[in-house]
């Protein structure tokens, strides 16, 4: 019998935080994430939790990167 195999890359999937809901996670977000995408990997989740967003609204996320990694520098 067939397999199927599935992937990410092809859903390319999205998570939204809707702060300030109390239904939300927030401030529990981290354990959120990690109970519910656990299994991903690093370069899944990071597509899920905003990559895909960013490419999908034409970002440049290269540009994007490079500023959070200049301002993660200063702090």
């Amino acid at each position: 019998m067939p397999t199927l195999t599935f992937s990410y890359e092809c859903l390319r999937p999205k998570r939204a935080n809707d702060y300030p809901h109390h239904e939300g996670s927030w401030p529990h977000s981290q354990p959120a994430i990690e109970r519910h995408m656990g299994k991903l990997t690093d370069d899944e989740r990071a597509k899920v939790l905003g990559l895909n967003a960013a490419r999908l609204f034409g970002f440049d996320v290269a540009k994007l990167l490079a500023y959070r990694a200049a301002d993660a520098g200063g702090k």
